[in-house]
């Protein structure tokens, strides 16, 4: 796979790189990422991976490069929050809540028509089950 050598992550659908050079400049990236670390509000920066397009194009290894940074890390939130809150990963679900509904650490997607978290109550919305392990 010719891209394979790099930190930017493919598309499943078309399996192009998601990064764009022209979109992302050495320092925009390098300053979007800094930004995105040094946050000191964590419901701040909660928002800022959920918002960012920089992390989006980059992929967690190059040996996986369909995998997404920006939502490995979301994820990786969102089940500590829920572990430091006592919940056992069998518990949890996938919750789909509305757009722009956001629950600090736990929502690891938020797009136009919907944001999806993993929490271990759905308060009635649509839900799945991550299953035991």
């Amino acid at each position: 796979m010719e891209n394979r050598e790099t930190r930017y992550r493919l598309s499943l659908i078309e399996g192009e790189s998601r990064y764009d050079p022209e979109e992302f400049t050495r320092n925009g990236v390098a300053s979007a990422v800094r930004d995105l670390l040094t946050e000191n509000d964590p419901e701040a920066m909660h928002r800022a991976w959920l918002e960012s397009d920089v992390v989006s194009a980059f992929n967690e290894s190059v040996y996986y490069p369909y995998t997404s940074l920006k939502y490995h890390t979301l994820l990786v939130a969102a089940l500590l929050d829920n572990h430091r809150a006592g919940h056992e990963f069998a518990d949890l679900l996938l919750v789909v809540d509305r757009a722009g509904e956001i629950v600090p650490y736990r929502t690891v997607y938020a797009g136009e028509d919907f944001a999806l978290r993993i929490d271990e109550s759905a308060g009635g919305r649509p839900l799945s089950g991550l299953g035991s392990r």
